[in-house]
């Protein structure tokens, strides 16, 4: 009967209280108390996907980070094809090289972002 009409009325109550042989309270608080309960589940429900989807987007995170630091680390060690230096790129191609990276990491967050 409660998954037909969780929200039974007096007359409804009076009825089931009559073929169960229990006060109407008794009936008023027992639809009360399954209705916390299921409350109760679904926000277990959500939470743990809460967390799980936190914890995929804190792994995504740090993969993003991880990959970040790997793209620095290329560009210290690039050499210039302009001026054809080892380890000190000129400052328009180093400033062009972190413009892309910011716009890669931009276009991964948003991607993370969009699938989850």
């Amino acid at each position: 009967f409660f998954s037909e009409c969780p929200h039974p009325d007096e007359n409804q109550r009076r009825q089931l209280s009559k073929e169960l042989g229990l006060d109407p309270k008794q009936i008023k608080f027992w639809f009360q108390n399954k209705r916390t309960q299921l409350k109760v589940i679904d926000f277990i429900y959500e939470t743990h996907n809460e967390r799980a989807d936190n914890n995929t987007l804190r792994a995504e995170n740090e993969r993003i980070q991880c990959e970040n630091l790997a793209m620095r680390e290329a560009l210290r060690n690039t050499i210039c094809s302009a001026c054809s230096g080892s380890s000190n790129i000129c400052e328009e191609e180093k400033h062009h090289n972190l413009q892309k990276l910011r716009t890669e990491n931009m276009r991964l967050k948003e991607e993370v972002i969009v699938t989850n």
